[in-house]
């Protein structure tokens, strides 16, 4: 037969580990929104003023472009299809006036070497990149 003090050493600790998992549940639900600072992604990034985006016309690649050019940052679109880097480049240029936005048509599925050279790298190499977003 168990005796009764074990049974209380186990009661306490499942007691406890019951208490720390509800406090520490309701640490990750408040944490974020009302004790968490956000992060300076300009810090982070050493200072740089440029953040390079690829697939920005559509989808999270599109919202990545946008969030950073309202953090401040001047964005470089990489993108298959001109057209929509355009109109991409053009709706950034409307809602964040002070932010410069560059575009890149280039299809990576068949990239080569020379290609990246002339196409991307060839305006990248000139400018102060912190963050690039895929």
């Amino acid at each position: 037969m168990v005796c009764h003090c074990t049974l209380n050493t186990l009661a306490y600790i499942a007691l406890t580990y019951f208490i720390y998992r509800f406090f520490r549940a309701i640490y990750e639900i408040v944490y974020p929104y009302l004790i968490a600072t956000p992060l300076d992604l300009h810090k982070l990034s050493g200072g740089a003023k440029w953040a390079i985006v690829t697939g920005s016309t559509d989808g999270i690649g599109k919202e990545y472009a946008f969030d950073l050019a309202k953090k401040g940052f001047n964005i470089i679109l990489i993108s298959r299809t001109q057209t929509k880097l355009d109109s991409v480049k053009e709706e950034i240029k409307k809602e964040c006036k002070n932010i410069e936005v560059e575009t890149i048509a280039y299809n990576f599925t068949n990239a080569n070497v020379d290609d990246y050279k002339k196409k991307i790298i060839s305006v990248i190499e000139k400018k102060d990149i912190g963050i690039l977003a895929r």
